[in-house]
């Protein structure tokens, strides 16, 4: 790396830090820290959820996984349309009629304590779990091989780019977060542009990127749900439309966001921005993919000692091409849209699990502090615990993660408890008699199918296994298999159905 790139980090670097310093001086309390007042508008706050749910592990993952196994993650993005009407007029309605905090205050309102305390600790699992990945591939995976350092170094990174993450969120809350986000969701799609641009000149033009050999490994255009073909469009389309369902309907960082709007026009607005934002950057990575798997595949000596059809020379190959394919200054502008996408989608994760750990734990057994001051220091603490018990995390997925497929890594351990979570609320808002004793028993149910399709490829007890990833397959067998054994489970008469939620009347859409 040149001193220019060094430079252009840097002044990226500073100026995170600079606009948390400005919000620091702007809240008042604590629901300003957290939803920004109830009064944020739809593109920033847009752009904020985009690249909150568009980390650094979805940044390397589309290029590495095309470059594997081709364009076919891409179908994802079919799904869109359809998932844009389901949630925004859904689900996120649903949410703005009551004016909460906490998404788990909605499961003791049905269910009870027990099951909210079970919500909120399945958020916070999930959200670390993702946040420590996202930690390892942004180190492992760019910042140490763009340096050419070993892998001992890591553990180093992981913890500078935490701190630095966590004093602009803790500073500024969600204000600062929804402006960094907005201008990191902007270096993040840039950054891929720029790559795309150098890597088909380098080749010769887009047409020559296009018309590259393709790999006789690549998955074909197939519309089957063949469990013996490890991904087709239908199942990809499938698997994405349970994942935005899901994440929109019971993760706190997403309805966080709802909640950060003025209304519910304002609100489904900023989800549109949020989908169209994500359909351009997967076309873009994807597009990246093809690119450095031509480039490479033209010129094999670039990778060193990796080959281009290993795992683990698709998961470097975007780093590499960073650091040796780029004009200095141009490199340097990448490499902090890559650390933009990692601190955007940790700066959401610390400040919405500082939000469920202050409501949903802190408040209900310890109470809350005698001024609206202490509650927001109690809350910027909480931000930073948060953030420790990332890093230790992430030095523990980088014990799994050196020879998996960067994707499938991302898809298990960010989402193995996506399903699960959002069963409470299905289970809360659509099944009038549902039963704690139904809730519990989907969730387990849902919970042991995602482990084994998402970490050994089978149903367990010898059922259904293959030799390949049942990776998107994971979230709509589990969220299937809840739904049916909690329905059937709050059948069994062994305690009553929970009385259904009473809502306030639907604001104007």
């Amino acid at each position: 790396m040149k001193p220019l790139d060094w430079i252009v980090i840097a002044l990226y670097f500073s100026a995170m830090l600079g606009i948390g310093a400005y919000y620091a001086l702007r809240n008042r309390s604590r629901e300003d820290y957290l939803l920004g007042g109830r009064t944020m508008g739809a593109t920033s706050v847009g752009l904020s959820l985009f690249a909150t749910l568009f980390s650094t592990n979805s940044y390397l993952a589309f290029p590495a996984d095309t470059i594997i196994n081709g364009p076919i993650t891409s179908a994802m993005i079919l799904a869109y349309p359809l998932v844009y009407f389901i949630v925004g007029y859904g689900i996120i309605p649903q949410f703005m009629r009551l004016k909460v905090t906490s998404a788990y205050e909605i499961l003791e309102k049905r269910f009870g304590i027990g099951v909210r305390m079970l919500g909120s600790f399945t958020f916070l699992s999930l959200r670390v779990l993702w946040m420590g990945t996202i930690i390892y591939a942004t180190t492992d995976k760019v910042i140490v091989p763009l340096l050419g350092l070993p892998r001992e170094y890591s553990p180093h990174f992981c913890i500078g780019l935490s701190i630095i993450t966590i004093i602009y969120t803790a500073m500024g809350g969600l204000k600062a977060v929804v402006i960094t986000d907005a201008v990191q969701s902007i270096l993040l799609l840039a950054g891929a542009v720029l790559t795309l641009l150098v890597a088909s000149y380098y080749m010769g033009g887009f047409s020559a990127v296009w018309n590259a050999q393709t790999p006789p490994q690549w998955a074909s255009l197939d519309f089957s749900l063949d469990l013996s073909v490890r991904a087709t469009v239908t199942l990809v389309m499938i698997s994405q439309l349970t994942w935005w369902i899901c994440t929109c309907g019971s993760d706190q960082m997403a309805v966080q966001r709802y909640l950060a709007t003025r209304d519910l026009p304002t609100a489904r607005k900023m989800f549109g921005i949020s989908l169209i934002s994500s359909a351009a950057t997967i076309g873009t990575l994807v597009l990246v993919g093809l690119a450095l798997s031509a480039y490479y595949r033209s010129y094999p000596d670039q990778l060193k000692s990796y080959g281009i059809d290993t795992t683990e020379g698709a998961n470097i190959a975007f780093s590499q091409f960073i650091v040796h394919g780029l004009p200095p200054g141009i490199t340097g502008a990448v490499i902090a849209g890559l650390m933009a996408a990692a601190m955007s989608s940790l700066s959401s994760g610390y400040n919405s699990s500082s939000l469920v750990l202050a409501v949903d734990f802190i408040d209900r057994f310890f109470g809350k502090a005698k001024s609206e001051h202490g509650n927001l220091v109690r809350t910027q603490v909480l931000t930073a615990l948060v953030g420790a018990a990332t890093i230790a995390v992430s030095l523990l997925v980088a014990q799994r993660g050196k020879d998996a497929n960067l994707f499938e890594l991302v898809i298990t351990n960010s989402n193995v408890f996506v399903a699960p979570l959002f069963l409470l609320f299905f289970m809360a808002t659509f099944v009038p008699w549902a039963t704690r004793l139904g809730v519990w028993s989907g969730f387990a149910a849902s919970t042991f199918i995602a482990v084994r399709l998402g970490f050994y490829s089978d149903f367990g007890f010898g059922l259904w296994h293959q030799e390949h990833s049942l990776t998107f397959w994971m979230m709509p067998v589990s969220l299937l298999v809840g739904i049916v054994v909690g329905c059937l489970a709050s059948l069994v008469p062994l305690s009553k159905p929970c009385p259904m939620l009473e809502t306030l009347p639907t604001e104007a859409a």
